[in-house]
């Protein structure tokens, strides 16, 4: 079944390779076009888990409990959003915590928690292992320290996981100082680098954190350095809030840290264009205003490009999982969103240039799905991917029942640009939307260019609308047997004479046959 939510936008935005195209004045729409609630529910909020869209879908792996175990699951995703492959991984005799995926063009890298120590492996698009889940070192073994929060980003340079490490403060209690890990891995499972990047975290303790560690840092690739954005004291004097700083190929700082906002905020996501890097993060504001969401950019550099501004709708900042990503050369910043007027739990979207300059304010998708009410806005999970054609979104609630579920936001199914939704040919690729009648179809798909035929009716099937074939004889032009015909049918509802599509044949088509006297059929444009 599928849903859809029309708003107005000052401009559309969508991507075809490098080529940006921008619509002014035009409609878009974000579509819930399928949804797939992954076979799991009951217990609490730890399974969340990675997406990345591939060269004609998405994958996405999540840790589902089995019975004592977390079994490491891997999903395929068509572009239409229905699944092609459905896999579990790994070890039966391990526990699989907050993995993470990545797309080299080739083939998927996963890198996973395994409570103690850590999981890597390379699958190719057929769920098959191309290099067989291995740990990666740099743990202590036996000496009660945990992993969590595992990253793995997809370089030129190999594949780089991130993961945290967690130094027990007190022996026998679950209270731990917090380590930023990084290895970089080649293609044929080699460990190029491996380092402690010397920096900690904000403390972490158990029972109550279990599957929110991820938001405790994240990771963005520049493409010559990581930029990694993090909970923690920071700045003069030290206040603890969002934090940045990056490091090279090889784990070596090379922009030290520096507050990566001025106000107090947790939970950073990052993201880049390529051309800058983006920065959602969270505040919680005194009672009773909630939570405020923020964004912020930077040049490839980690200078700033400013100070972080709000992007939630001010009135009602009950904000929750802030997300964001590229799309394109365009940004886009999300989150969840509960609005205590129509109890609903909408997932809010703003849009950045390629530059991060806002483009639209927040705007409301609506969740005709349901998969965020009711739930109290406990342990809420929203992922975002885009390939600049399409937005595939992860969701994921937990209180009491966890149902993760994975659905298409935005689609184009001829990949020229415009989505779905707003295209005037959604089966032939016009990225330049021409539609030289008016008629609302495009040329590209239009049987009758130059007179309006928002029907498309053609009865004899020969690609030429009705409109633009009052051939009734086939001769091959229009003549007086083709008028005698005409005549003959008047205030009758024959669909062949009836050329403007109007349900009754009488003077208006006569008229249209008239203009067309000695003239072949057409023009069509799909029929030469």
């Amino acid at each position: 079944m599928n849903y859809s939510i029309q708003f107005d936008w000052k401009y559309v935005f969508v991507a075809v390779g490098m080529w940006l195209v921008i619509c002014t004045s035009s409609q878009a729409e974000i579509t819930y076009q399928s949804s797939y609630t992954l076979p799991y529910h009951g217990g609490v909020g730890q399974i969340m888990g990675d997406m990345v869209t591939n060269d004609n879908g998405a994958a996405a792996v999540y840790s589902r409990p089995d019975g004592t175990f977390l079994r490491l699951m891997f999903y395929r995703f068509a572009n239409d959003g229905s699944v092609q492959i459905e896999r579990q991984l790994g070890s039966d005799l391990l526990l699989y915590y907050e993995p993470a995926v990545c797309w080299d063009g080739e083939n998927y890298a996963i890198a996973s928690s395994t409570f103690t120590q850590s999981s890597f492996m390379v699958l190719s698009p057929s769920g098959d292992e191309v290099i067989p889940d291995g740990q990666l070192p740099g743990i202590p073994p036996g000496a009660g320290w945990r992993t969590a929060a595992f990253k793995v980003l997809c370089t030129d340079a190999g594949y780089a996981v991130f993961g945290l490490a967690l130094e027990p403060l007190v022996p026998g209690i679950e209270q731990y100082i917090t380590h930023v890990h990084y290895w970089l891995i080649n293609k044929a499972g080699a460990i190029l680098t491996h380092t402690d990047l010397g920096f900690t975290l904000a403390p972490i303790a158990y029972p109550g954190l279990e599957g929110a560690e991820k938001e405790y840092y994240d990771v963005a690739h520049t493409g010559t350095a990581f930029f990694i954005s993090y909970q923690a004291e920071c700045g003069s004097p030290p206040t603890f809030r969002a934090c940045y700083r990056m490091v090279d190929t090889n784990g070596n700082t090379i922009r030290a840290e520096e507050p990566a906002t001025v106000i107090s905020t947790k939970g950073p996501h990052v993201t880049t264009n390529g051309n800058v890097i983006g920065l959602a993060l969270l505040r919680q504001e005194p009672f009773p205003l909630g939570n405020a969401l923020y964004v912020r950019f930077f040049a490839l550099d980690g200078e700033s490009l400013g100070v972080e501004s709000r992007y939630d709708n001010n009135l009602y900042p009950i904000g929750y999982a802030p997300q964001i990503m590229s799309y394109g050369s365009h940004i886009i910043a999300a989150y969840i969103y509960a609005d205590p007027l129509t109890l609903d739990y909408p997932i809010m979207l703003a849009e950045y240039d390629e530059n991060g300059q806002q483009l639209i304010p927040a705007t409301a998708v609506g969740d005709p799905l349901d998969i965020y009410t009711g739930t109290i806005n406990i342990g809420i999970d929203l992922q975002l991917v885009g390939d600049g054609r399409r937005i595939f979104a992860k969701g994921q609630t937990g209180n009491i029942t966890i149902s993760p579920v994975v659905y298409l936001l935005r689609v184009d199914s001829d990949d020229d640009g415009e989505p779905d939704a707003s295209d005037n040919c959604p089966v032939v690729a016009n990225p330049d939307q021409a539609d030289g009648d008016d008629d609302g179809i495009g040329d590209a798909c239009d049987n009758c260019l130059v007179i309006e035929n928002p029907n498309q009716r053609d009865t004899d099937a020969d690609g030429y609308g009705n409109i633009c074939d009052p051939d009734f004889d086939n001769s091959g032009f229009i003549n007086a047997a083709d008028l005698a015909y005409l005549k003959m049918k008047f205030f009758t509802s024959d669909p062949d004479a009836d050329l403007d599509g109007s349900g009754f044949v009488n003077a208006a088509d006569l008229a249209i046959l008239k203009q067309m006297f000695f003239g072949p059929p057409g023009p069509s444009g799909l029929v030469p």
